[in-house]
């Protein structure tokens, strides 16, 4: 029967407790299975980590959990509440959880988790995250308190997420800087434990027996390491490996079609999108990147409905109708913008380049189909009479690109005018917000990328971090998405992105959720 794409619908997938332990008495599992990945994680720290979340939530938990569905549920904490000062928030712990060392979880943990988060002077890349908090203190061993500075309204979504991994208090001490380094130094209490590290090759996982959900199902899990995209698609179709993300979208196409080799595509709606950023500090052309005309002009030139037919139609990816995801707390739907070649001339124009304009943009490969989109838009381009030059660049200098530079520094090394970057991630429109569309206290791109500043932006963004009304915040993000999409534009919404992965036909009970993590602790391989 001609296989059709899984578009993971979550309740259909999702196996009750019972169902699988069926399964389990009725057929013979393998004890492990091997996932090929494009990159390797680039820490086992929580508070460093800035890779994908297939991995950290299933080694470290957070107070907070998300489901497959992208609801909040209870992690290490049972239920929690804020006091009427809307500051004080009290977390109740679950008792009998161990980490993976064997020793027993307790709020201490979790102010040394936090403390060590809110230390700005430590350089962790996630403490921009935790810079709102106030103090954290243990109550009573199974009582955590927080205190924000101000009342938050992205307290929870910030609690589940995988920065905020609950780490061995005495192993926060003990290893200071080299923690998640190594096995000896990774210690959390989710179902699986890191037990070898191989640098360039493959990591392995080991279930832990004493996981407070029960022993996970299957015994080992290993990834390997695969950087091409066309070997991860043969490693899927041979049985080298089982599951695999990463996949190029006519690989996809061709599986998804293709009866007798063995493996289901499967997809969902990520927390994600594509844009093409704007330096907006660029001095090019007298710096016509700082004009909001010409941004917008750049905007309408484009074609998004042609790019995702041309490029993502296997992967079911649409434009995106916002700088959010539909699953992030905050989204609002913005629509798309239409290519308009009047328009974008008549804003190009008004900024004073009725003659055309030279710009330059950035891509690399390390996106899906990143240079072919790249390709398209400066073909698109010329009907504005925007003439772009593009230069397609390796991971590391992409990633060089945005490690602290000041817009001297990036201008005088690098200087595109565009670039591609991914947007979203989270579950809260704070975190997918706050950090790159904020004006940077550093004015540098460490985190900002392009170097944008608008006042009202970080006045919408500021209020609606301090607002704790759902439906207050919404509004305030839909003010800010305005601004950032149409008004003074930050980058140009390309795709909605999609989590897409291949299995093997012999994989069962895959739940995935729209931030792209994977709930290991169910995950079956049947024998052949």
């Amino acid at each position: 029967m001609k296989k059709a794409i899984s578009m993971l619908i979550c309740l259909l997938l999702f196996l009750s407790v019972v169902t699988i332990q069926v399964q389990a008495e009725d057929a013979t599992y393998r004890d492990t299975i091997v996932f090929g990945q494009s990159s390797e994680q680039n820490s086992f720290d929580p508070a460093v980590n800035s890779s994908n979340n297939v991995v950290l939530p299933n080694v470290y938990t957070s107070l907070i959990a998300i489901d497959e569905n992208n609801q909040l549920i209870p992690g290490l904490a049972t239920e929690w509440s804020v006091a009427e000062d809307q500051v004080t928030w009290t977390f109740k712990l679950r008792e009998g959880v161990k980490f993976h060392s064997g020793k027993a979880f307790d709020a201490d943990d979790c102010v040394a988790t936090f403390t060590r988060l809110m230390d700005t002077s430590l350089g962790l890349r996630q403490s921009s995250n935790y810079v709102w908090i106030e103090e954290v203190y243990a109550e009573d061993p199974l009582t955590f308190v927080l205190v924000s500075k101000e009342p938050y309204g992205a307290v929870e979504g910030t609690m589940s997420h995988k920065s905020a991994g609950i780490v061995n208090a005495e192993l926060v001490e003990s290893a200071g800087t080299e923690l998640g380094t190594t096995p000896e130094t990774i210690d959390g209490t989710g179902p699986y434990k890191v037990v070898e590290i191989n640098p360039g090759d493959n990591v392995k996982f080991e279930a832990f027996d004493d996981y407070y959900g029960g022993a996970p199902l299957t015994k080992y899990i290993e990834f390997l390491l695969i950087p091409d995209q066309a070997a991860r698609a043969i490693a899927i179709e041979t049985g080298q490996i089982d599951i695999v993300t990463g996949l190029a979208p006519d690989d996809v196409e061709r599986m998804n079609t293709d009866d007798g080799d063995g493996v289901e595509i499967v997809m969902n709606e990520s927390n994600g999108i594509h844009l093409f950023q704007f330096n907006v500090a660029s001095t090019n052309a007298d710096s016509a990147m700082s004009k909001p005309e010409v941004r917008q002009a750049i905007s309408y030139a484009i074609n998004r409905d042609e790019i995702c037919e041309a490029l993502y139609s296997p992967l079911g990816e649409l434009p995106a109708r916002s700088l959010l995801s539909p699953s992030v707390i905050g989204y609002v739907d913005m629509g798309v913008i239409e290519q308009d070649y009047d328009k974008a001339k008549e804003l190009l124009a008004q900024a004073g380049y009725a003659d055309g304009l030279d710009i330059s943009i950035m891509t690399t490969a390390i996106y899906n189909k990143g240079v072919e989109m790249a390709e398209i838009i400066v073909e698109q381009l010329k009907g504005a009479g925007i003439n772009a030059t593009l230069e397609v660049v390796e991971r590391a200098v992409f990633i060089e690109s945005l490690e602290g530079l000041t817009p001297e520094e990036y201008n005088e090394k690098y200087g595109w005018d565009m670039f591609i970057m991914g947007a979203g991630g989270d579950i809260d429109a704070h975190q997918s917000t706050y950090r790159v569309f904020h004006t940077a206290d550093t004015g540098t791109n460490e985190n900002n990328y392009g170097f944008y500043s608008n006042a009202d932006v970080d006045k919408l963004l500021e209020d609606a971090a301090a607002n704790v009304d759902p439906e207050s915040r919404v509004e305030m993000y839909k003010e800010a998405m305005q601004i950032l999409i149409y008004d003074d534009p930050i980058g140009v919404t390309m795709n909605q992105r999609n989590n897409v992965y291949g299995l093997s036909e012999n994989v069962e009970n895959f739940l995935l959720n729209a931030g792209n993590t994977i709930d290991w602790k169910v995950l079956q391989i049947r024998e052949d």
